[in-house]
Order: structure tokens, then C-alpha cells, then sequence
């Protein structure tokens, strides 16, 4: 179990919600340290709960983006 923690993160925010770096820069970041995957978490859209999610349109931004990602990084990274 500890080597997959040392080569994984899969609870990760992003500046479409309340991280600091976009989903471009965590993925290089990721493949720079070594990790094999990584996993977006952002706050999408919540229709009960806008204080806290994403706005519908930053949700679909950020699925779009995470999506293209997965192309960008297949063989390097995985993407979750």
C-alpha cells in the first residue's frame, strides 16, 4: 500500500474551485514527481449547493480540460 500512495494522488483541487494550480500544471507536476496517476476531485456543480461547487459552466470547462488531459498524458500518466 505505501508504494501505491508514493506513486498516486487522487484527491486533487484545481483553480476551477478552491486549488491554486490549473489542471495543465498539476498533470506536468505529477509526471515530473513520478506519480503514475492522478485523480482530479474538483467541486462540479451542484445545483442545491452553489456556495461551494462550481459554477455549470467552470464544470463543464473543467470535465472538458481533464478529458483533454487524459489524450495529452495516455502512456505517461493516468488520469482518474
Amino acid at each position: 500500500m505505501k508504494k501505491l500512495y508514493q506513486t498516486s494522488s487522487v484527491h486533487t483541487h484545481t483553480t476551477y474551485c478552491d486549488g491554486k494550480n490549473t489542471p495543465s500544471e498539476m498533470a506536468q507536476a505529477a509526471l515530473e514527481q513520478g506519480l503514475k496517476t492522478l485523480g482530479f476531485s474538483g467541486h462540479i456543480y451542484i445545483p442545491e449547493d452553489t456556495s461551494s461547487s462550481m459554477s455549470l459552466e467552470n464544470t463543464k470547462r473543467y470535465c472538458a480540460e481533464v478529458e483533454a488531459l487524459k489524450q495529452e498524458y495516455n502512456g505517461r500518466l493516468e488520469i482518474l
